[in-house]
């Protein structure tokens, strides 16, 4: 059977990127690491292609980005939002020159830096992508999702250990960020405490119900543990949630055959 690791710290679905969309909507209303906040009609307009962006609607949030730029031309955060767009295209060269463009006008954006870092984890490039990441939390220590990513790109470096503080730190800062709550379950899955990963990825499950991710990493603990019953409920969830979910399907194929299934 699939291991629980398989596909769940590795690349990043695109719908995943909506959150950092969310996170430029505060960072147009007000960001206290930037310099020169935008003007009253450039903040306007990034607002409303932070607003499309969440939306899913590209054109309309690309054209309120090139508003922006018409009235001020070296807007980082502009750049910033063009790269998302890029990103969910996938047109990742497009999306890398947004990204480079953003931190070339302002090397202490965190946002972008992450963004940027997204890109490298994508393409397998660990070790530039975990730089971008640790550059991102430099400049702002509280920014959790760059310390979910740094710890997901430290996992894919193979320093578990590394990965693990980072994850740790970063559900002190907010206990139901997902990824995090996902990362530990990974590394107690892989070091075989499967009491510690069905924790947590129980706990995945009710912060992050709508994700199949958590429910099928738990039946997976589940069949681990035996507890064929229990994995059964698990992954039919998963597959309610993601039909097309090959691997909670061979998951629940294989938690319907193992007889004498027991719960508890």
């Amino acid at each position: 059977m699939t291991r629980a690791n398989t596909g769940v710290l590795s690349r990043s679905r695109p719908r995943s990127r909506s959150w950092r969309a969310a996170t430029m909507l505060i960072l147009v209303g007000g960001c206290g690491h930037c310099q020169g906040a935008p003007s009253e009609v450039a903040r306007d307009h990034l607002f409303f292609c932070a607003r499309y962006l969440e939306a899913g609607e590209l054109e309309k949030a690309e054209m309120r980005c090139e508003l922006a730029l018409e009235h001020e031309p070296n807007l980082p955060e502009a750049f910033n939002l063009l790269g998302l767009i890029a990103r969910h295209r996938g047109q990742d060269d497009a999306a890398a020159r947004s990204y480079k463009q953003a931190i070339a006008l302002r090397a202490d954006f965190p946002e972008a830096l992450s963004n940027y870092g997204e890109l490298f984890m994508d393409r397998r490039e660990y070790a530039r992508a975990c730089e971008l990441f640790q550059e991102a939390i430099r400049i702002d220590p509280s920014f959790v999702v760059a310390r979910a990513n740094l710890g997901r790109c430290l996992y894919h470096e193979d320093e578990r250990a590394q990965a693990r503080k980072e994850f740790l730190k970063c559900l002190e800062q907010d206990p139901d960020q997902c990824a995090c709550r996902l990362g530990l379950g990974v590394l107690a899955a892989d070091a075989r405490a499967l009491d510690e990963a069905k924790e947590h990825f129980t706990r995945l499950t009710e912060i992050c119900p709508n994700d199949a991710t958590g429910h099928y990493n738990l039946c997976w603990t589940f069949l681990e543990k035996g507890k064929c019953v229990e994995a059964v409920v698990a992954c039919g969830q998963a597959l309610k949630l993601d039909p097309g979910h090959l691997e909670a399907r061979q998951a629940i194929e294989k938690a319907h055959s193992c007889g004498g299934a027991r719960g508890g």
